[in-house]
Order: C-alpha cells, then structure tokens, then sequence
C-alpha cells in the first residue's frame, strides 16, 4: 500500500521531527509567542501555495492556509509580537514547489506529508497548545476523520507509487528545514 510506503521510508525523519527545538518547546508548553508565530508563519507560507495550485484545488481537501492565518494574526495582536520574515529555507521549498506545480503526484507527496503531519502530530501539539494559551484552528480538521483519510486517500491512489513514496521523504526532509 501506497501509503504504509511513504510512512515506514519517513519514519526515521518523523522521529527526528520530533526531537526539533521547536517541537520540543510545543510539547513543554515553553514556546514563546514570537516562536511559534514564526514556525505558522513557514506553515502559511506552504498552506497558502498549495491552495492556490490547479492540481491541489482537485483534491477536495480542507482549507487550513485561513486558518494558520488566522492563528498568526490573533496571536501578533494578543501578545504584540510580529512575525519575522519567510525562512531562506522555507522559499527554497517554495521553489521547488512552484517548479513543480503541474506535477499531480508531488504536489499530492508534499500536501499529504503536511496534512496527514496535522491530522495527527498536530492533534497532540493542539492540545498543548491550547493549555498554553495559543489559538489552535489550524489544527481543527472538522468532520469525520476517517471521512477526510479517505479522501486524501482517495487522491493517493492515483499517483505515481515510487515516485509518490520519494517526494513524500522529499517533503518530510523539507520540512526539517524549515524548523
């Protein structure tokens, strides 16, 4: 299966995820508003390109680029902090992206990886989250969870196997940098 493919070749990634600086302080409950607004600053950046793709928009998947923004802009007013500016590494990711944009299997590669990162780690920084205090709708995925891992299934299905399986740990190590 397509799927348990990606997930055993980013496993090792995923761990090393988790064991990031930012990820740490998430779940500790010590990371400061300047932090994180600055990591969902990265997240925007990504949610926004790929709600703005043609093959993206086919997929039928949720809206989270208004909800990250929407994050960012109560947490700059609520504890007046500004978000810095886009990562070096975050607009190289960017880049590639763009340049592959007509791409279906990779774009599905690298919005899988950062969706299913949400649907799941991102329930558990959600809650820590919200006892610290921050605002958490980018991590709400309303409906059914099953409905929505069906979907996204669903457009899985059509790729490319290997190289959906490559740009799925493309996109994990991706994300390392942006951290």
């Amino acid at each position: 299966m397509i799927r348990e493919k990606a997930k055993n070749i980013t496993k090792d990634i995923h761990k090393y995820v988790e064991k990031s600086p930012i990820m740490i302080k998430i779940m500790d409950k010590t990371v400061t508003p300047k932090e994180y607004v600055d990591y969902l600053n990265q997240l925007e950046q990504i949610y926004k390109f790929f709600e703005e793709n043609d093959i993206f928009k086919t997929f039928g998947w949720i809206s989270l680029y208004s909800k990250c923004l929407e994050d960012i802009e109560e947490i700059e007013s609520t504890h007046m902090v500004k978000r810095s500016e886009v990562k070096d590494e975050t607009n190289m990711y960017l880049n590639y992206l763009e340049s592959m944009k007509d791409n279906k299997t990779v774009i599905c590669a690298h919005a899988y990886v950062r969706y299913m990162a949400d649907l799941f780690g991102g329930q558990i920084m959600k809650r820590q989250l919200t006892k610290a205090g921050y605002p958490t709708n980018v991590y709400d995925f309303y409906g059914d969870v099953k409905t929505i891992r069906g979907v996204i299934a669903t457009a899985i299905e059509e790729c490319d196997e290997t190289l959906f399986v490559c740009e799925s740990h493309h996109a994990f190590t991706c994300y390392t940098l942006i951290l």
